[in-house]
């Protein structure tokens, strides 16, 4: 336990990992499923309830997700930070002998983000469905700008100058003002929506230093990019 916490302060100083013990007194303040879930003890029926969890939601979408994680997956925990609650996920790398760690928030908080939540009811509703459905979130913990992003770290593209910009010469296909990154790769790649696109699922991954790639499958690339982040 003290070797991981030390792991997890690294990154964040005042995190703490939620003991067995004081479990009950952090129940009331997460949402019924999980609460139902951390009442377990047992770390396999509580990995195998999360899964479900997930399964229920987006079990086609993201099945190679799904796959790492059966196969890999040690870990459920909470840890609390900064007043949130978030679920931590450790997994064994499957090429070396370490574990990696992602992380869930548990509150749906926009932050700052409020464009983002002016359109929220134009989300596609799978995407939708696993920020109110399952978390805040997947992400990468060291770097919480590599995964899904909570939502006060979606990429918004209009608060930002793009420089490929100069460099397309054909017109974009999006709507920057209706377009948010959901998911980044923490090193300036994204998987956006945009909003005014009727089509459900229909996303653009975008680079700054390269054409944008249209009318790709939201799932499908998250599922690969988010499987390329468990081996890396």
């Amino acid at each position: 336990m003290n070797d991981k916490l030390n792991f997890l302060q690294r990154y964040n100083k005042d995190v703490r990992i939620i003991e067995e013990k004081d479990m009950i007194n952090f129940l009331p303040f997460i949402p019924k499923t999980w609460s139902n879930i951390f009442k377990e003890s047992n770390m396999e029926e509580r990995i195998r309830k999360t899964l479900e969890l997930w399964k229920l939601s987006l079990a086609q979408e993201l099945s190679l997700t799904l796959s790492y994680m059966e196969n890999n997956l040690i870990t459920i925990e909470l840890i609390t930070y900064n007043d949130k609650i978030a679920i931590l996920y450790g997994m064994n790398h499957e090429n070396t002998s370490r574990i990696i760690y992602y992380e869930g928030l548990l509150d749906i908080d926009f932050g700052e983000n409020t464009s983002l939540k002016k359109s929220w009811e134009r989300v596609p509703k799978s995407i939708a469905c696993f920020y109110e459905n399952i978390h805040n979130g997947f992400y990468y913990y060291p770097s919480h700008a590599l995964g899904l992003v909570s939502l006060d770290e979606v990429t918004y593209f209009n608060d930002f100058e793009w420089s490929i910009l100069d460099e397309i010469e054909a017109p974009i296909s999006i709507n920057l003002e209706k377009t948010f990154g959901f998911f980044s790769s923490g090193g300036g790649g994204y998987v956006a929506v945009d909003l005014d696109n009727k089509e459900e699922n229909v996303a653009v991954i975008w680079y700054d230093d390269c054409e944008p790639d249209y009318n790709v499958n939201f799932w499908d690339v998250v599922d690969e990019w988010i499987l390329i982040g468990f081996q890396s």
